[in-house]
């Protein structure tokens, strides 16, 4: 592999060979998934009457007559005392924030419409 460069903490390019970018991005994947689960939401999906479905397919038929499918990465079912809760997590590599909430405000619409209509 050849090298790239890259800023490091002192502030000087200094060449960085692919190898080690391959360690360092590793590296950070593993920390976002350990402060993941270390966290109360990750620790809450161990609780009983708890569900867990991953990449649950859906189809659902709007008024309109289009049929919208698609694939839900998690859904998280939650039995309360008094209902029943439905939890969409859907796994994006990006920021978050407003930008990214306008940006797939169409997939989130359609995975409401999914489970109002119970097709979830």
């Amino acid at each position: 592999m050849g090298l790239v460069t890259g800023v490091l903490k002192t502030g000087r390019r200094e060449p960085i060979s692919a190898e080690i970018w391959v360690l360092v991005a590793a590296a950070m994947i593993i920390a976002r998934i350990v402060r993941f689960l270390r966290s109360t939401y990750a620790r809450s999906l161990a609780d009983t009457g708890v569900r867990l479905e991953r990449e649950k397919p859906f189809v659902v038929e709007l008024p309109s007559g289009v049929a919208l499918r698609g694939t839900i990465d998690l859904v998280v079912v939650r039995r309360l005392a008094d209902r029943t809760r439905i939890e969409v997590v859907d796994y994006k590599s990006g920021a978050g924030g407003a930008a990214a909430v306008k940006h797939y405000e169409l997939q989130l619409r359609a995975y409401a419409a999914a489970c109002t209509r119970g097709a979830i």
